[in-house]
């Protein structure tokens, strides 16, 4: 409660939602993306949730570019499969280093194509995940950003890093 929390690369505002919950009575949410289109999507599913209007603010913008904030304003800074994203995921993490105030908290959480598995083998997702790792590259991006992440953060200047991994599993049930 009573936080300010800025979720960045928002999307549909899924994730957002929930933050924005856990801010109130009385935090903000910045709810960022890139994209202005996906950024009004966000901000109907925050309304959609009920929140008031006073406790987030849904905006179009780059994570490259927070100098519409100063120094040490937020408690929080999120990204939920942003970095893989970006050709410059480091100076990304030194512009939310810049934004949270010591001894706040950064989260961070991408994925690792290439150590993607799946059963059975469909050759329509291995298609998939083969064209999307060379289009992020085209792109100078990193498309298995998670094994990144701990060496990303020390380049940025982070001292103190918490790295945790997971695996998901998805089934009809029937297999």
């Amino acid at each position: 409660p009573e936080m300010k929390v800025l979720d960045v690369g928002c999307g549909p505002g899924s994730i957002s939602v929930g933050l924005a919950q856990a801010t109130q009575p009385g935090g903000y949410l910045v709810a960022l993306d890139i994209s202005k289109e996906i950024v009004e999507v966000a901000g109907r599913a925050l309304a959609d949730a009920g929140l008031e209007s006073s406790c987030y603010e849904c905006k179009a913008g780059s994570v490259y570019d927070l100098s519409s904030y100063e120094d040490s304003y937020f408690d929080v800074a999120f990204a939920h499969q942003v970095l893989q994203h970006l050709s410059a995921p480091v100076e990304a993490l030194v512009e939310l280093k810049r934004v949270v105030k010591p001894g706040g908290v950064i989260a961070i959480r991408d994925a690792d194509y290439s150590s993607m598995l799946g059963y059975p083998n469909l050759r329509g997702i291995d298609r998939w995940r083969e064209l999307y790792r060379e289009t992020a590259r085209r792109n100078n991006a990193q498309p298995d950003a998670g094994r990144y992440l701990v060496s990303w953060g020390r380049q940025a200047g982070f001292e103190e890093i918490q790295f945790t991994t997971s695996v998901m599993q998805y089934s009809s049930g029937d297999e």
